[in-house]
């Protein structure tokens, strides 16, 4: 519908009759209009929002690959640390249930999935 209101001139026409004698096919075509230019409009900010978030960072001093790594550091700086907490466990309670059953106190088992 706009191609036509820009070449021929008809376009308005064609909306303004379709306003008055098709109220559905308006519709229709007003939300087309409307999701094509949304798509449009994202594609745009897609875009265009790379180009300055590159150049912000680059300006600013901050370096997106810099970051990643930092985020994957903490990261794996926290699963050691899960992991490290889980092996003092474990030597903890096998110390326990080694020194309970070495002078017979009857140790209580433990399930290893706990």
């Amino acid at each position: 519908m706009l191609r036509l209101t820009f070449f021929d001139g008809t376009g308005l026409d064609y909306a303004y009759w379709l306003a008055n004698y098709s109220r559905f096919l308006f519709a229709i075509i007003v939300i087309y209009l409307c999701a094509t230019a949304f798509g449009i409009f994202n594609g745009l900010i897609g875009v265009f929002g790379q180009i300055f978030n590159r150049n912000s960072g680059a300006s600013f001093g901050i370096d997106p690959v810099e970051e990643r790594i930092k985020a994957l550091e903490d990261k794996i700086e926290e699963r050691f640390t899960a992991y490290e907490k889980k092996i003092e466990n474990l030597i903890e309670l096998m110390s326990r249930s080694s020194y309970s059953s070495a002078y017979g106190g009857g140790g209580v088992w433990v399930s290893p999935r706990s």
